[in-house]
């Protein structure tokens, strides 16, 4: 099936007999071409038999597509039974950061004395990432 995008405040169906499939909204984004929602979301298994008494866990998969927020409702159908619904919302966006100072000046420091200087690193955008210092190129100077 097909997903298909729209700029409105709408949510998606995913849904089938007796399994999960369907369609989804995008948010925040204007009209495209629609999107083919295993290119969104994945759900493993999508089906199943679940003897008494036994449990199966099931795999929600997020691809993030650049800079766009995604929301769909999935449904879990048993036969003769109740439907679940399982809300599913992903957005991506490109790692953004900034660093207010790009150079330390310590000065001149007497042999014995210890200075501290701190920068800020500000994450500006809307994901988390993990960041470290790049320590290669620091050595003693002789």
């Amino acid at each position: 099936r097909r997903a298909s995008d729209t700029s409105k405040q709408g949510t998606g169906n995913v849904g089938g007999a007796g399994a999960m499939g369907g369609a989804l909204s995008r948010k925040d984004a204007p009209p495209q071409s629609p999107i083919d929602i295993n290119q969104i979301f994945d759900i493993l298994p999508i089906m199943g038999t679940l003897e008494p008494g036994a449990s199966q866990m099931v795999t929600f998969t997020y691809f993030g597509l650049s800079s766009q927020k995604f929301e769909a409702v999935a449904v879990c159908q048993a036969e003769g039974g109740p439907e679940y619904e399982v809300a599913l919302q992903g957005q991506a966006s490109k790692l953004e950061f900034r660093i207010d100072k790009t150079e330390l000046d310590f000065g001149d420091v007497l042999f014995t004395q210890v200075l501290e200087r701190e920068i800020f690193i500000t994450n500006t955008g809307k994901v988390a990432y993990y960041y470290s210092f790049n320590l290669s190129g620091v050595s003693r100077p002789f």
